[in-house]
């Protein structure tokens, strides 16, 4: 397949994925495909023909396959790709850092149950998505297709994407301190849930400062629908068990 026909195929899948989250959020039914770790209660478990579930902490293999395509992306784009600054010297050092230390964390970091699961949908589709950012740039390299970016804008992505990463790891950390399912009571976890979510966001979105365009909207609007919904999961989590009350937000300040 042309790398160019790869990319619209890929921007369709996520396309489809994020409307697929969207209505199995809608849907009562088909809610509990959405739910795992925590969320995820003894009777939320659906029938065994479509109930098909895989450890919780198979979120590393995620990070594996991310760190496996970053390297590989980065390599052709810094090493052998087109010699000259352009955005797909940024996008691949950027999915680079943040595989690299998402790796770090599912490995040092976080605390997986061992009783945690995830639907088989969800375990596909994130290994889809971490395919996908990667395969971008590639594709792009392949057609020749960097495009030069403004220093202005080179500046504002990497001070997005650098607060977002940071905050993200001061986050993560606070998190494997905290007794079991119990939220900190320090930085933004005491305005939202999830801080973490808000910062995965923001990362996204840097992508998006450096190359705008349909590619990086499409991911921006999987990222924000996926881990919105996920958030909210996790507030009603809190709200039952009495870790916070109803004016905490889910994953953005004041707004949601």
């Amino acid at each position: 397949m042309e790398p160019k026909k790869l990319v619209e195929v890929m921007n369709i899948l996520l396309v489809g994925a994020t409307c697929g989250v969207s209505m199995a959020h809608v849907v009562p039914m088909l809610r509990p495909f959405l739910k795992y770790g925590k969320t995820l209660d003894k009777g939320d478990a659906l029938p065994t023909y479509v109930g098909v579930y895989v450890p919780k902490r198979w979120f590393l293999h995620f990070y594996q396959l991310h760190v496996a395509l970053s390297c590989m992306s980065f390599f052709l784009v810094w090493v052998v790709g087109e010699k000259g600054w352009n955005d797909l010297h940024v996008l691949t050092l950027f999915n680079l850092l943040q595989s690299s230390r998402r790796l770090y964390e599912c490995n040092n970091v976080s605390k997986f149950s061992a009783h945690a699961k995830m639907h088989l949908t969800h375990y596909l589709v994130g290994l889809f998505f971490y395919s996908a950012i990667n395969i971008y740039p590639l594709c792009w390299a392949l057609e020749g297709d960097g495009h030069r970016v403004p220093f202005t804008r080179i500046i504002l992505a990497s001070l997005v994407f650098a607060v977002a990463y940071n905050d993200q790891m001061m986050n993560h950390w606070l998190l494997s301190r905290q007794k079991k399912y119990f939220l900190p009571k320090e930085r933004l976890f005491t305005v939202v849930v999830c801080p973490h979510y808000l910062d995965e966001i923001v990362i996204y979105l840097s992508f998006l400062i450096v190359r705008p365009g349909l590619a990086y909207l499409v991911v921006s609007a999987w990222v924000i629908t996926n881990l919105s919904i996920s958030a909210n999961q996790s507030w009603m989590f809190y709200l039952k068990q009495g870790d916070i009350k109803q004016n905490h937000y889910r994953v953005i300040p004041f707004i949601y």
